[in-house]
């Protein structure tokens, strides 16, 4: 019974695209599961143990925490992991462009196609004449 509650902890590894909250939801209950058969760790081990679990995406997240030397607990872990992956998602979010008018779109489109867009004369603007 230890050693396979052992096991769980120390294999578990979070797969690319799972949930940060759910991987960590999962680990803690491993750990609690140890906690209950005697089988305790220092609290920083377990720590430890979370963050090597977590995919190379949070690689970033894992140098910061390090070198803040922060102690948290597993819930704030789980809570810092939450925000981080928050993070990451706004940063992959291209932003939206506000008020781009159709005379701008339709010189872009002009431009891609190698063509170039030829524009009217403004009001009030006479040609010269030979």
């Amino acid at each position: 019974m230890k050693y396979a509650a052992s096991r769980n902890l120390f294999q578990t590894k979070m797969t690319v695209g799972s949930s940060v909250g759910d991987h960590v939801l999962k680990m803690i209950a491993y750990v609690n599961e140890l906690e209950l058969l005697n089988v305790g760790l220092h609290a920083d081990r377990y720590i430890d143990i979370v963050l090597k679990s977590l995919t190379p995406t949070y690689s970033r997240f894992i140098s910061q925490f390090l070198i803040m030397d922060l102690e948290p607990t597993l819930p704030a872990l789980l809570n810092l992991l939450r925000q981080e992956k928050s993070s990451m998602k706004k940063a992959q979010t291209p932003a939206l462009v506000i008020g781009k008018s159709s005379s701008t779109s339709s010189k872009l489109a002009a431009k891609k196609k190698g063509m170039k867009k030829t524009t009217k004369p403004k009001k009030g603007v006479k040609k010269a004449v030979k």
